[in-house]
């Protein structure tokens, strides 16, 4: 089999902040295929010098993989970054060239295909992860039309959906019927953990309830906020974590104070260590409004905690309502408010659903999933 030289391009490595499950899962994966000796580099489009982006990349440097910048995060003003990265990719690619690159981000794609354009030599796969991949301004919904729409699915070599909902998503743009090859599902995946941190010592009496996610729209946290001050008029010994940075911590604290719930929600901030986090709650709830196929499910079934989301299209392939977890309409916090005080009234069912949750995440194996990744990229390589 010929061997392989795979760039993994992601957004940045401040996991928590700018970046999320996407980069994440590019991590992971990195370092899977690393393990099964692919010579692999990670690229990091975007620098945020945060001690969270510290963090991942002494993490990446123990598991042996190197790591490159681009350019560095300056928020809506970062096309300039955009280019000055682009050009950087494309210098470093003439001195340590590489067989195929793999992007888990538009910044990514654009910058690999152009590569790929000049230099003739590179496949291009990217994998998306999230049903809308682009944002609601005009700017974005233009930037959809053409890329997305049209020049990704007419120039990458590849295109991977991490769930059934993403693929249907990628298979009504418009350039996917004139595209060399039909994208693939490939589901997302974590590293199976085999030492699980001990659930810690509680509060006596306390239930507590948790989410890990970046604090933006469409994680829909507000709905949560709300389901929260309606959870503890019927449940009083009750707190909230809430882990995770974003763009909206100002307005969630402006709302946990409007709702009078500073003794019972409270805004952690970045969190790298997510099955620390995860061991000390009772219920993991994600109320997201638009998702992928999200991890940080799979990381909570993985650490035996039962699970709440929303219904939306991804996490509703991870969740069998009432089996292995619980699914709300979204943007319904009375919905929400009524299906964690069930399940902390069902102390059974909650046993139930976690031996559940244990038992299917066993199928969203990394290894399995590297194994999947190799073979397209020899497929590729090959034809």
């Amino acid at each position: 089999m010929k061997d392989i030289r795979v760039l993994e391009i992601i957004k940045g490595l401040d996991i928590g902040g700018i970046s999320g499950g996407a980069e994440r899962f590019g991590v992971d994966l990195s370092i899977a295929l690393a393990k099964k000796g692919i010579p692999i580099e990670i690229c990091v489009f975007f620098k945020t010098y945060t001690e969270l982006e510290k963090y991942w990349l002494d993490k990446i440097e123990e598991a042996g993989v190197t790591v490159i910048s681009l350019a560095t995060w300056k928020g809506n003003s970062s096309r300039s970054e955009f280019v000055k990265g682009t050009k950087k990719l494309l210098d470093y690619q003439t001195k340590h060239p590489f067989d195929l690159y793999h992007s888990h981000t538009q910044f990514g794609t654009l910058a690999a295909l152009y590569v790929a354009l000049r230099m003739g030599n590179v496949k291009v796969v990217r994998t998306a992860h999230i049903t809308q991949e682009w944002e609601d301004s005009l700017y974005s919904r233009i930037n959809r039309l053409i890329w997305g729409e049209i020049v990704f699915p007419l120039f990458v070599d590849a295109q991977v959906a991490v769930s059934k909902s993403v693929l249907q998503n990628i298979k009504k743009y418009w350039g996917q019927r004139f595209a060399k090859r039909q994208p693939a599902v490939i589901y997302n995946s974590i590293p199976i953990p085999y030492n699980i941190p001990t659930r810690t010592s509680r509060e006596q009496n306390k239930f507590i309830i948790g989410t890990a996610a970046r604090l933006i729209e469409h994680k829909g946290i507000r709905y949560l906020i709300e389901a929260a001050s309606i959870v503890c008029q019927q449940i009083p010994d009750v707190k909230f974590l809430i882990a995770g940075e974003g763009e909206l911590r100002g307005a969630l604290q402006d709302l946990i104070l409007q709702k009078g719930l500073t003794d019972i929600v409270f805004l952690l901030g970045q969190h790298p260590h997510i099955y620390e986090f995860l061991s000390q709650l009772d219920l993991f709830v994600l109320p997201s409004l638009l998702e992928g196929l999200p991890t940080v499910i799979l990381e909570s079934m993985a650490a035996g905690v039962p699970v709440i989301a929303t219904n939306i299209p991804g996490t509703d392939e991870l969740i069998e309502d009432g089996i292995d977890g619980w699914l709300v309409p979204p943007r319904d916090p009375k919905a929400l408010a009524e299906k964690i005080i069930f399940a902390l009234r069902s102390p059974h069912l909650r046993t139930q659903v976690s031996e559940a949750g244990r038992k299917k995440v066993e199928h969203f194996s990394i290894d399995k999933v590297a194994d999947q990744y190799i073979a397209l990229f020899q497929e590729l390589l090959n034809s």
